[in-house]
């Protein structure tokens, strides 16, 4: 009997424990027996409610980045295709979503393993914002290998210094899936 008493409360510390610190979003890829794709996620990393807001990006809207300095300054680019996707705080931050191509993106936090080159005033014209880059994936790319051959023509920043950098989910109508990640400020696909 004292040694369930001191496995429980142990038990429970530890449970309790990994749970805290597995504040993370999971990626799920699921494949039907018709080999379509179906990505969807988990979004557990929000320590408090977040002002969620759907968003729907015709053909032709216009977006431009923000700059650390929380002004409209950077990277302009108009929409080649429509999509949908789910918003954090403004429309402009999409998370997750789905473009008329079938072409899908989703941001993860990426906490201690990616690092953005620093902003840069004479690169704000290629200066995106790291939680922008889902809208013009989206907005810009049907296939993953176009948005391969665009990457270099981009900045990714961090407007907000004490946030966590993040990592993006890409996934084709296919299948076909990578994920993009910056590394001491170099774009890779994994």
């Amino acid at each position: 009997m004292k040694i369930q008493k001191t496995i429980c409360p142990l038990a429970i510390t530890l449970v309790f424990g990994a749970t805290h610190q597995l504040m993370a979003c999971t990626g799920i890829t699921l494949t039907a027996k018709d080999a379509s794709t179906v990505v969807a996620r988990t979004i557990d990393w929000s320590g408090s409610e977040m002002s969620n807001i759907y968003v729907v990006v015709p053909r032709g809207q216009k977006q431009q980045s923000l700059l650390p300095n929380g002004t409209y300054g950077g990277k302009k680019f108009t929409a080649k295709y429509g999509f949908v996707g789910l918003g954090v705080q403004q429309p402009e931050f999409v998370v997750d979503g789905t473009n008329e191509m079938g072409l899908s993106a989703g941001l993860f936090y990426f906490p201690k393993y990616g690092k953005y080159r620093p902003y840069s005033e004479s690169l704000k014209e290629k200066s995106l914002a790291d939680f922008q880059v889902v809208s013009w994936i989206l907005s810009q790319f049907a296939t993953i290998d176009e948005l391969k051959a665009a990457i270099d023509g981009v900045q990714i920043i961090n407007i907000d210094p004490t946030a966590s950098t993040t990592h993006w989910r890409i996934t084709e109508p296919n299948g076909h899936q990578v994920v993009m990640e910056i590394i001491d400020g170099v774009a890779t696909f994994n």
